[in-house]
Parts: structure tokens; C-alpha cells; sequence
């Protein structure tokens, strides 16, 4: 939790908001809003100049590469506040880098998920037509030597055959 002043400077910082940053109480205590490229660039700037015009408290989500160095995914609620009878802005950071790291791991697990099971179903359609292609030969072919006069254990083997062969392609 960050609480700034109406012009931009830091006058209350936690150590829980300095380690989201990776700043220090003191560099935080330094720390001019209005100056800040991370703050521009993420749209908190602007949600902080929203909440003083308006009065009204602000909400958004934020993924940025803090003043300090540090990368963070932050839920933040910005809510104005009068304090020694000035505007101020009391900030709320809450941490979302772990489950947003989190999220995007699942989904890369899911792409792989679903690209494996593709190759799966594509090694299969495959493997179906290899097997397939010769199997109705030997159906054929069995078809065909079953016309011919054939012993009874040359006709059991026969039937053997094409019964497996039916099996495999079922």
C-alpha cells in the first residue's frame, strides 16, 4: 500500500508495497507519480489523475516493469482520500505476478496438450490407412481362396484369416 499526495510524491509506503516493486520504504518515499514511466506507461497515471478529478475511486489491472526494475502483475484500487485537509490517493497493490505466471503456464500446457493430442489423432488416421489398405488385400485375396477346393483344415485356416482380418478392421 502506497499512499501519495494530490502532486505526485510518495508520503506512506509499506515494506509488503517496496518488495512488490523492489524499492526500498525510502526510494518509495522519493517517488513522484506524475514522473513515473511505468505509471504512464500502464495507465495508472491516468487512473490516478481520474480518481483526484473525480473524487471516485479506481480499479484496474496492471503488467509492468516497476521504476525499479522489477516485473509485477498488480490489481490495483486507487482511492482518494483528504488527509490534513489536502487530496491524497491511498493505493492499493495486490500481487498477481504468481498467478498470472501461473495462468500462462497452464495455458502453454493446454497448447501442448491439444498439439499432442492432434499428432495423436493424426498418427492415428495415418496408422489406420497403413493398416487398412493392406488388410482389405488380404481380405480379398481370402475371398478369392475360398472359390477354390480346399481341404477342411486349409478352409478353417481360411476362415481364420478372415475373420481376424474383419476384427482388425472393425
Amino acid at each position: 500500500m502506497g499512499v501519495y499526495a494530490a502532486n505526485g510524491r510518495c508520503v506512506l509506503a509499506n515494506d509488503a508495497y517496496a518488495r512488490l516493486v523492489g524499492a526500498t520504504r525510502e526510494e518509495l518515499l522519493a517517488h513522484d507519480f506524475t514522473t513515473s514511466m511505468a505509471w504512464q506507461q500502464s495507465g495508472l497515471l491516468e487512473a490516478c489523475r481520474a480518481a483526484l478529478a473525480q473524487l471516485r475511486p479506481q480499479h484496474l489491472e496492471i503488467n509492468v516493469i516497476s521504476a525499479y526494475g522489477k516485473q509485477v502483475w498488480c490489481d490495483c484500487r486507487i482511492l482518494p482520500t483528504r488527509l490534513n485537509e489536502s487530496d491524497h490517493l491511498l493505493i492499493q497493490f495486490v500481487d498477481l505476478t504468481e498467478r498470472k505466471q501461473t495462468e500462462q503456464r497452464l495455458q502453454e500446457a493446454k497448447a501442448a496438450a491439444e498439439a499432442a493430442a492432434h499428432a495423436k489423432r493424426e498418427y492415428l488416421a495415418n496408422m489406420s490407412h497403413e493398416i487398412r489398405t493392406p488388410m482389405n488385400a488380404i481380405l480379398g485375396l481370402t475371398q478369392i481362396l475360398e472359390r477354390e477346393p480346399l481341404t477342411p483344415d486349409q478352409r478353417d485356416m481360411l476362415n481364420k484369416i478372415g475373420d481376424s482380418g474383419a476384427g482388425l478392421l472393425h
